[in-house]
């Protein structure tokens, strides 16, 4: 069964590239390697093409565990350096066009490939050949999905002793990143952000030593991965009991993420899901200070497509999952972020990263 998955999705990228009248497409970006083979090691490259069989290429690292994880696949062992052994193989094979993933493909490795290959060879970019089909997930990758997103909650309520007064972001981002690991993550899905008091209104505040400080609003992002897939949430927290205005901007973060999950249906622009949250904002008079787009795509990486964001006229799908994470950030004063996963289904959506019941609670963690 695993095997005829990968072979399916190697199957349906032939298909795109059909439509484009190349002969092969070297497939250089690891999360699409991944999809493509099952290979979760850190150095590879697949060609693909429709006249025989793909071949994987790799060094002497990896070559015992690809065998392990991509099963029948010939395996071609790097000699001299990856662009070497890959010119060489374009050239056996006398390919009249080879395609090559435009956005993960370093200028160095194109100039080589340029002076390697004949003149009878056609380099041709493409863009998204494989991203795209990644944005629908398969049954198999949304329960990878939930369980990765699921142990989120649990991880940063074990923390709520150590969001208190005197505490730094620095320590709080560490014993987070921890907790992870023992809760079963294999590695953080990026850099936890923990960002405190006026810091909560940078969106991405990376941890100081700033000590948390009585009535500091303090803005928790960070995600793990798991079996491959990714998950990304943000809570904030306040430090003892929150003032009137901080306990306002929170409200009103909430309801934007409620009315984009209501919003959310196969068929709808991700532009209009974005537009939802939105709209709460700046019926506020707050929407300038809600600078970044209401969601992204998470999978094998946890920026992928689809994004949710202003112009984009993108339709969403049975399948597609992504974070929707509003907020409100006021520099010298704080912000909010709230932040889950969901799942869109034939009817609607699906929350990944907690139950529906707890996105209904007023959920501050106070200190007194």
């Amino acid at each position: 069964m695993r095997a005829t998955r990968f072979k399916t999705r190697r199957a349906r990228v032939l298909e795109s590239l059909g439509a484009l009248e190349a002969d092969a497409v070297i497939v250089t970006h690891l999360p699409n390697v991944r999809y493509l083979t099952g290979f979760s090691g850190t150095a590879g490259i697949l060609v693909l093409e429709s006249v025989q069989e793909p071949v994987f290429i790799t060094d002497s690292r990896y070559v015992s565990q690809s065998k392990e994880e991509i099963g029948e696949l010939p395996i071609r062992k790097v000699v001299g350096s990856y662009d070497e052994t890959l010119a060489r193989y374009a050239r056996d094979r006398a390919y009249r066009t080879l395609a090559y993933e435009e956005a993960h493909c370093p200028v160095s490795r194109l100039r080589f490939l340029e002076s390697s290959l004949p003149e009878t060879t056609r380099l041709m970019g493409c863009q998204g050949l494989v991203e795209s089909l990644r944005a629908v997930k398969d049954e198999e990758e949304v329960e990878r999905l939930e369980r990765a997103a699921r142990g989120l909650e649990p991880t940063v309520d074990s923390l709520r002793d150590e969001i208190r007064a005197g505490v730094s972001e620095r320590n709080v981002a560490a014993e987070l990143d921890y907790r992870l690991r023992h809760n079963g993550y294999d590695k953080t899905a990026f850099d936890t952000i923990v960002a405190s008091g006026p810091r909560s209104a940078l969106p991405h505040g990376r941890p100081t030593d700033r000590r948390f400080e009585p009535g500091d609003l303090v803005v928790i992002d960070f995600g793990g991965v798991m079996d491959g897939y990714a998950s990304d949430v943000t809570r904030t927290f306040s430090v003892g009991e929150p003032s009137p205005e901080a306990r306002r901007i929170y409200d009103i973060v909430r309801e934007a993420q409620r009315a984009a999950i209501a919003a959310i249906h196969p068929g709808i622009e991700a532009q209009k899901v974005d537009r939802a949250a939105r709209d709460v904002i700046e019926s506020a008079n707050l929407g300038e200070f809600f600078g970044h787009g209401t969601g992204h795509g998470i999978g094998l990486e946890v920026h992928e497509s689809p994004w949710i964001s202003p112009g984009r006229a993108e339709r969403l799908q049975a399948g597609m999952v992504f974070t929707v994470e509003p907020g409100i950030y006021i520099p010298g004063q704080g912000g909010v972020r709230l932040e889950d996963d969901v799942v869109v289904t034939k009817e609607g959506c699906r929350l990944l990263s907690r139950a529906e019941k707890a996105l209904q609670e007023f959920s501050w963690v106070c200190y007194v």
